[in-house]
C-alpha cells in the first residue's frame, strides 16, 4: 500500500508519462468529464487517483488541480491523521478563489443538502481551516487568515474578507466624512463594495441605514453616476 508521500511523488511524472503505463493494483487514474460541471463533481471520486485501504478510499488530486502549496498541506495534514475528504478539497479550492462561499452555494457545488455541508463546514472551522460571519441565511464562509497565508502566501487574506455589517457602518462613514472635510468627493456604491466586499444591494442597504441614522449624509446623482455624500463635515 502506498504512502501519501509515494502517491505525491508520482504526481509530476503525468507531465512525462502516458496515466494508462502508470497504473497499479494499487493505483488507478479516471479520466475527467469535462462535458458537464455537475456530473464532474458528483463523479470526482472516479476521476481521481485512488488508492483501496480497506473500507475507505484515499482520494489523491491530479497535480493541475492544486498547486505545490495546496498538495503540501493536504499531505501534512494526512500525516496528522486529518485526511481530506472531496468535500472539503472543493471548498477549500473554491476559497482560495473566491473570499467567501455561502450555505446555499456550497451545497450545490459539493452536491450536498445544506445541512450536510453545514456539518462540513462546521468541522472545517473546528479544524481551523475557515472562519464564519453573518447569522442565518445570511451566513457566509471564508478560509482563516492564517491558513490562507500558508496557502497563497500574498498576504491579502485580512483584506479580502467582508467586515461585519456594524464596522462597515464605521468604516464607510468615517471614509465619508474625512472627504469632506478635505473637500473631495463622496463614494460610489462600487467603492464602498470594494471597502466593505459587500455585492451592489448589501450596499444599496447598508446607506439607507446609515442616511437615516445620519441626516446629513446624503445620495447624490441617481443609477451608475449615484454617490454619497457627508454635509457639514467641518462641523462635527
Amino acid at each position: 500500500m502506498r504512502s501519501v508521500a509515494q502517491i505525491e511523488a508520482l504526481l509530476p511524472e503525468l507531465e512525462l508519462y502516458v496515466a494508462d503505463d502508470m497504473e497499479d493494483q494499487d493505483l488507478d487514474f479516471k479520466q475527467r468529464d469535462t462535458q458537464s460541471r455537475d456530473k464532474a463533481v458528483k463523479t470526482l471520486v472516479q476521476m481521481a487517483v485512488c488508492m483501496a485501504n480497506g473500507d475507505s478510499v484515499l482520494v489523491s488530486f491530479a497535480q493541475r488541480e492544486f498547486d505545490a502549496a495546496m498538495r503540501l498541506f493536504v499531505a501534512e495534514e494526512a500525516e496528522k491523521d486529518h485526511i481530506l475528504g472531496v468535500d472539503e478539497l472543493l471548498l477549500l479550492g473554491h476559497l482560495r478563489q473566491h473570499p467567501e462561499v455561502d450555505t446555499a452555494a456550497a451545497a450545490v457545488l459539493c452536491q450536498r443538502s445544506e445541512a450536510e455541508i453545514r456539518e462540513r463546514l462546521s468541522g472545517m472551522e473546528s479544524n481551523g481551516y475557515v472562519e464564519h460571519g453573518g447569522t442565518g441565511r445570511g451566513a457566509y464562509w471564508c478560509l482563516s487568515p492564517a491558513l490562507y497565508r500558508r496557502l497563497t502566501g500574498d498576504g491579502q487574506g485580512e483584506k479580502r474578507r467582508r467586515i461585519d455589517w456594524d464596522a462597515a457602518k464605521v468604516r464607510v462613514l468615517s471614509i465619508l466624512m474625512e472627504r469632506a472635510k478635505r473637500g473631495d468627493p463622496g463614494l460610489s456604491n462600487q467603492e464602498i463594495r470594494q471597502i466593505t466586499h459587500y455585492d451592489r444591494s448589501q450596499v444599496r442597504r447598508l446607506m439607507q441605514e446609515l442616511q437615516v441614522e445620519h441626516p446629513d449624509l446624503q445620495q447624490v446623482g441617481e443609477r451608475r453616476w449615484t454617490r454619497y455624500e457627508y454635509i457639514n463635515a467641518r462641523e462635527h
